[in-house]
């Protein structure tokens, strides 16, 4: 997970050296291109960065979360 201040520099280096992608991430060198796209985007949609990280689907309810680890679920 990246801070926010390393996201935004990341963003605004792009937009800098916009289309070249790779060259952002050579002169960072720790992103991923899917994630320096995605925050493009956010940042251009809404001129900005979310402050922290949120997931957008729980992988787990809070029900599975206190069953038995060793528990076969009821439909298999």
């Amino acid at each position: 997970m990246y801070s926010y201040e390393d996201r935004l520099r990341a963003v605004r280096l792009n937009l800098k050296l916009e289309p070249r992608i790779n060259a952002t991430l050579w002169q960072l060198g720790y992103l991923t291109k899917n994630s320096l796209k995605s925050w493009c985007t956010e940042f251009e949609r809404n001129q900005d960065l979310r402050q922290g990280y949120q997931r957008t689907k729980r992988q787990y309810t809070d029900e599975q979360k206190l069953e038995e680890p060793n528990k076969k679920p009821l439909n298999q």
